[in-house]
Order: structure tokens, then sequence, then C-alpha cells
């Protein structure tokens, strides 16, 4: 789904300072959104990597209290990891956009402009203002005699919606919602070595779902 994935979070996990937003785009700015081909991206499905299979159980958008902090609606994505190989049990860097693992997690946050069309903006895990190590808590284990893993990502949709409003005026306001939907992608390169972990790697992403915003 991205842009050489692979080079592009071993760049960042090793650096510290690039993403995968700082890549893709060339001489274009990096966070501009970018049309897709929205029937096929529809068609794909999430897939078994070497045992390894991620799914998106649930997706909604909360909006925050604004009597605590300013608004925001923050995308909830709920996820399972699944794993039938045989190399048990699963250890894994857990998808996570607040943890800071230089892009390893990403949400694709699709938008449906006036016109119909689509434009895709990512939210892309943060790196570490300096080179630090991942955390032992960042790693989930998965043992025989548990179902799956499961956990929930949360983005903050107003950093693709500042985007898409930004580049494509025409097609977005402040005040109109479009159509959203969301994929999560997630691109372990971290084993954790450093903490006497042998953790999976690979390139995982579900399959598209809709989400209900009322009022992004």
């Amino acid at each position: 789904m991205r842009f050489q994935p692979f080079l592009t979070a071993l760049v960042a996990a090793i650096l510290g300072i690039m993403t995968e937003t700082d890549l893709r785009a060339g001489d274009e700015p990096s966070d501009k959104p970018r049309g897709l081909a929205f029937e096929e991206w529809l068609k794909t499905k999430e897939g078994s990597v070497n045992g390894v299979l991620i799914r998106l159980t649930k997706t909604e958008s909360v909006e925050t209290d604004p009597k605590v902090s300013d608004r925001v609606v923050i995308l909830k994505l709920n996820w399972s990891i699944n794993y039938d190989g045989k190399r048990w049990p699963l250890v894994i860097l857990e998808p996570s956009l607040a943890n800071e693992t230089s892009g390893q997690t990403c949400v694709h946050v699709v938008a449906i402009g006036r016109s119909g069309k689509e434009y895709r903006s990512l939210i892309d895990s943060p790196s570490p203002i300096r080179a630090a190590q991942s955390e032992k808590k960042w790693f989930r284990e998965l043992d025989k005699d548990k179902p799956a893993l499961v956990g929930t990502v949360e983005a903050d949709l107003s950093i693709a919606k500042k985007r898409f409003i930004k580049y494509y005026p025409d097609e977005f306001s402040p005040d109109v919602t479009p159509d959203i939907y969301v994929m999560l992608e997630h691109l372990p390169i971290d084993r954790g070595q450093h903490l006497r972990l042998d953790a999976w790697t690979g390139d995982l992403s579900t399959s598209t779902k809709k989400v209900l915003v009322k009022k992004w």
C-alpha cells in the first residue's frame, strides 16, 4: 500500500528524523494528500503475512469534551491480530500512533471531495526528538491459549482535515463533512533485540472501513 515501506521505515527507525510522509512526495509538499483509485482500493482485503493477520474490528469517531479542551475529533480504530504460525509465542510491536516508532504504524485517511474524487492523507506514528530505543511495554505477546491480541489506535482527524482543506479548497471546507474511510497499516521492523526479544517483523494492513463522522 505504501511507497517503499520497508526502506522508509528502516530509514526512520535508524535516523529518527524522517517518516514516510517525508519521502513519498518528491518535489511536492510532504503532507499533501494524494488522489487514488478508490474502487480498486476498496477491493483490497487483509491477508495473512507469515501467519500474522491484522483486522479492523470496529471504527468510530469520538468528539472530545469542549468543556475540557479544544474540540477534537478522534478516529478510533479497534484492531485485532491473529496468528497461526509455528513460532510461539508471537511477539510483535503494538500498532500505535502514540508510541514514537518512526512511522511503523500508519492510518490512511480517505476523504471524498465535492467532485466525488477521493483523496488520501497519511498519519504516521511520530519519531523521537532524540535518538531513542523502543520500550518493552510497546511490545505485545500472544500465546497459543489466547484467541488474539486486541487494541485501539487513535488518530486526530484534524491533522488530515487541515491538509485536505489547505491543498484542495475547491473540494473541502471546514463546515461540510465529507465521507471518511480509514485503513490501518502496521510495518514493524523493530525486533526489540536490545530488550532480549525476537519480535515479528513484516508489512500488515487491514481492509478499508468507513467511519461515521457527524462533524469533522
